[in-house]
């Protein structure tokens, strides 16, 4: 049983000698009658330093999205001859992408905020670019709506 234990011990200490680790002495090993001797090693490792790591901040680069952005920069009313009047008015593309069948939606009110009509047409050019501007007319019949007290127009893509 000694000998078996020493060359535990010898192989343990090969090991150890291998990885740069040094085994420290150990105690002669006890004999007890009915099991092995129990041997405890220590292994510390090196003390490691620890650096404290600083990363500057990375700039964020924003990507902003390629989006038509439609408003009415101008509106009226005309009248012509016949009853027929039109609503008139100019859009402007003010987005960063190209806007295709452009229309208007011209909706009339009575003194009270009532709904009256809604009706709607294409632009004159129905394809603006980002910048670009184009004048609308949409026909109302005045004779129909002769409580029309005010109207709002909307321009939407098609």
């Amino acid at each position: 049983m000694k000998k078996t234990i020493l060359i535990g011990l010898m192989i343990l200490s090969i090991l150890l000698i291998g990885c740069g680790q040094e085994l420290a002495p150990a105690e002669e090993p006890v004999e007890q009658e009915s099991s092995a001797a129990e041997i405890s090693i220590e292994v510390t490792a090196p003390e490691e330093v620890e650096e404290e790591v600083v990363e500057e901040p990375k700039e964020v680069q924003v990507i902003e999205p390629k989006i038509p952005k439609l408003v009415v920069v101008r509106k009226g009313i005309r009248e012509a001859k016949y009853d027929i009047n039109y609503i008139t008015g100019e859009v402007k593309n003010e987005g960063t992408a190209t806007a295709n069948n452009v229309k208007v939606i011209a909706t009339l009110y009575d003194a009270d905020g009532n709904l009256l009509h809604t009706t709607e047409n294409l632009v004159l050019d129905p394809k603006l670019s980002p910048g670009e501007r184009s004048t609308f007319k949409i026909p109302f019949d005045a004779e129909d709506y002769p409580d029309m007290a005010d109207f709002e127009v909307t321009v939407v893509r098609g």
